[in-house]
Formats: structure tokens, sequence, C-alpha cells
């Protein structure tokens, strides 16, 4: 799946229907290809602030995980209620 363009140290969240799979837009609607990668991703300017966000985005929503990618397109960690399912050294 592409990224949006990242800066060096920018990271991007994205998130999907924990039970479905199904890729969500930042306004929480269904993502469809074709549509602008940027509606589906959230930048931040640090790991830490991702994280941040994931933690909180799954608490208010438990049934969505989320994931992170690097500023070089790596998937570095993926989230849901259940905890860390996959991670790569940032």
């Amino acid at each position: 799946m592409e990224i949006p363009f990242l800066k060096d140290n920018q990271f991007a969240v994205g998130k999907a229907q924990l039970s479905t799979g199904h890729v969500l837009r930042n306004d929480g609607t269904l993502f469809s290809n074709g549509q602008s990668i940027n509606d589906m991703y959230e930048i931040f300017e640090s790991y830490q602030e991702a994280e941040i966000f994931i933690l909180k985005k799954i608490k208010d929503c438990p049934e969505i995980e989320c994931w992170i990618v690097n500023a070089i397109g790596e998937h570095v960690i993926t989230i849901d209620y259940g905890g860390e399912r996959k991670f790569k050294n940032i």
C-alpha cells in the first residue's frame, strides 16, 4: 500500500476495522481504491506522537487496529486493543 510523502523522522498512522481489516479514512469511513492516501493517514512529527495517538484512538474505539509506517515506507508497528502485534526497530 502506498504511503503519503513524509519528511525524515515523520511517521504516518493508518487505521482499519479489526474484525474485517477494511482500511479506514481519517473520518472513520471506509477507504476505497482511487481515493487520496492523504485521507487515510495521520502524519506525526515523531514516533512518540504517533504512538500516543494510536493508544488514545484504540482506547476510544477498541474495534480498530492502527499501524505506523516510517518515512521510507517501512511498517514499524501494529497495535490493537490486545496490544502490539508486529514490530520493526525504528
